[in-house]
């Protein structure tokens, strides 16, 4: 079995689903991409420390493969392949960003209104 850990004779669609629980039929890409970005950073956030290099090497590992599989049912072009990659990990790290921040913006109330 490749480093990946799933097996090449299934269909992209089942192997979404099992690992991820998010199913990709009649979605647009970047809705999907949108969405296992989301899982990424959950699966992310949940490592623990002790093994937490390893785990996440993985689990990059796992989501490449993912990935590249589900860009390739859009039969897109090299250079769109490439944009769309970058676009999901540059994703990845906006998401980790904004969960690592105490507050990522800050509360506005109108003057002269009452906080709860």
């Amino acid at each position: 079995m490749p480093q990946h850990g799933f097996s090449e004779d299934l269909p992209i669609e089942e192997i979404v689903q099992s690992y991820t629980g998010i199913d990709i039929r009649n979605k647009p890409l970047k809705k999907i991409l949108g969405e296992m970005a989301a899982e990424f950073d959950r699966r992310y956030s949940i490592t623990q420390p002790t093994y937490a290099a390893h785990s996440i090497f993985y689990l990059k590992t796992k989501f490449d493969y993912l990935v590249n599989r589900v860009i390739l049912l859009y039969a897109l072009n090299e250079n769109d392949t490439s944009k769309v990659e970058s676009y999901f990990w540059e994703l990845i790290e906006a998401l980790r960003k904004v969960r690592e921040s105490k507050k990522p913006w800050h509360d506005y109330y109108l003057p002269g209104t009452f906080q709860k």
